[in-house]
């Protein structure tokens, strides 16, 4: 008739908890000082050790017990002992842990001391650490485990991860690329199969392909390449361009274990070892004489050379976008992608990067690369000077919505990808055919023009799109951009000569220019 397993513990419990709570710690004063001394906090005392026996070997006794029954309904069993804190009571709890083991020993008919003498610090372990039926209800019901699934495909998983996570149509399909490679290679095994030395490998033969191959190569499945180029010189894929590769696989894997699909993620902790890869080339900023003669020739300073009509990429929007990327360090996709709604007249000239369109210009999307690349940035006066306003205003009338109306998007959705071609074989003609030196090196060169007018870093940042843009900040946009437009007018960009520019612009008929740019086809419209 006595109690069964759980019930002796709650009543452990009970006790423990009245014992604990019968000797809280309270200070009190006394005279000029504080003493601590212990409280009773419960209105029935411990049992002591024969009445905690005799509840535990009379299951009715128990259940009928006033005590037992106030404690159950007043305190949920274990309260005391789970918040009691078990550094500051550490004595305490020790002393109720010997109380248990006294019940302990005469329920095995054993003297106390024939127990081992750390044998009440295992008693505190195991009562910290066991759950009562009430504990375990309040728990927080937990959701459908995600269950293995070690047998999905590659591409399985690509589809998973792009619908979870959104990537741009560029990296995805980027992503895609090397998975069709890499099962090409290794074959279409599941993910649950795939080894570390697998991604390894694959890197291995990525470091041997050529930097540059013909259109002919380019289509070779990746096995092929590899035996193709086995015993090739190089130039070779940069070692950016081959961790970038395997890291794509990387993300897959790190994404699937992040679902528990897989038991562990073999993608960690990689090293792909590219000492056979072409060095990664760096952009470097233009010398100034390059910036001279970039600016001096006859894009800017001959305009009856240009070419407008009906051309993918018209000679004004390589015009404008070299001054805006020169004037503003802003990048080339900001710039080509920027509608008329984008320029703003509020006691300054000011262009909005940012990818929010209107309703009235639906179908333009456009994408900023973070977050802190949505900015206001000040339009230079030496731009305004040339015309700017007067070319938008051209378009405007013209029945355009974009600056640069021709500019199509690519299968990536990017405006930019053959202005960005045209504009740096421009480059290569006419300021350097140096590879280092692209348009987006003007960004640098715009950053090094800031620091030698002592303009500060934190503002070069802001135009460029560097630093994040609180909310408050763009509540207050309007002061802050007016306080970027005066520090921006400090650069004069003296290697450039302004006035033959402007002279030039001068002969330009923007109404003409605006009329003759077709205008780029939206998909459903080139599918019509």
């Amino acid at each position: 008739g006595g109690l069964n397993g759980p019930e002796r513990l709650v009543l452990a419990f009970i006790e423990v908890d009245r014992g604990l709570a019968n000797n809280r710690k309270a200070e009190v004063r006394q005279g000029d000082h504080f003493i601590t001394i212990s409280v009773g906090c419960t209105p029935i005392r411990p049992s002591d050790a024969d009445h905690w026996w005799a509840l535990s070997t009379n299951a009715v006794a128990f259940k009928l017990d006033g005590g037992v029954q106030n404690a159950l309904s007043r305190v949920p069993p274990a309260s005391n002992w789970r918040s009691f804190d078990p550094i500051e009571y550490e004595i305490e709890r020790l002393d109720q842990a010997k109380r248990v083991l006294e019940q302990i020993a005469r329920f095995h008919d054993m003297a106390l001391a024939s127990f081992p003498a750390n044998m009440a610090a295992d008693v505190i372990a195991y009562l910290d650490a066991v759950r009562l039926d009430h504990e375990t209800a309040a728990r927080k019901r937990e959701g459908k485990r995600p269950t293995l699934r070690p047998t999905m495909r590659l591409e399985e998983l690509h589809l998973e991860w792009v619908q979870a996570r959104s990537p741009s149509a560029q990296s995805a399909a980027e992503v895609m690329a090397t998975v069709r490679d890499f099962v090409e290679y290794f074959g279409d095994i599941p993910v649950g199969e795939i080894e570390q030395g697998d991604l390894v490998a694959f890197g291995e033969a990525l470091t041997r392909l050529p930097a540059k191959m013909s259109r002919s190569d380019r289509a070779l499945p990746f096995t092929a390449q590899v035996e193709k180029f086995q015993n090739a010189d190089g130039p070779f894929l940069t070692g950016t361009t081959v961790k970038k590769r395997v890291g794509c696989l990387q993300w897959l894997l790190s994404f699937a274990k992040q679902k528990s699909w897989i038991s562990h993620n073999v993608g960690q902790n990689i090293v792909i070892e590219t000492s056979s890869c072409s060095p990664s080339i760096r952009k470097r900023a233009f010398l100034e004489e390059e910036i001279a003669s970039l600016f001096g020739s006859a894009l800017f300073t001959g305009p009856e050379s240009w070419t407008v009509d009906r051309t993918a990429v018209s000679s004004s929007s390589m015009y404008w976008i070299c001054l805006l990327a020169l004037t503003s360090g802003a990048r080339l996709e900001e710039i080509g992608q920027c509608l008329i709604s984008d320029v703003i007249d509020d006691r300054g000239i000011y262009i909005e990067i940012t990818d929010y369109v209107e309703h009235k210009d639906s179908g333009r999307q456009k994408s900023v690369k973070n977050d802190g690349s949505r900015r206001i940035i000040p339009v230079h006066s030496l731009v305004l000077d040339i015309g700017f306003l007067d070319y938008v205003q051209a378009l405007r009338e013209a029945g355009h919505t974009t600056l640069f109306p021709e500019l199509n998007k690519n299968v990536y959705g990017k405006r930019t990808q053959a202005a960005s071609q045209k504009i740096n074989r421009y480059i290569d003609r006419h300021a350097t055919s140096d590879r280092r030196a692209t348009l987006h090196s003007l960004r640098h060169n715009f950053k090094a023009f800031g620091d030698d007018k002592d303009v500060s870093e934190r503002v070069i940042d802001q135009i460029c799109g560097h630093a994040p843009i609180t909310p408050g900040r763009r509540y207050g946009w309007r002061s802050s951009a007016r306080i970027l437009k005066g520090q921006l007018e400090r650069i004069s960009f003296d290697c450039v000569d302004w006035t033959k520019i402007r002279l030039a612009a001068q002969r330009i008929d923007w109404n003409t220019v605006a009329m003759a740019l077709h205008r780029a086809e939206l998909p459903e419209q080139r599918a019509a």
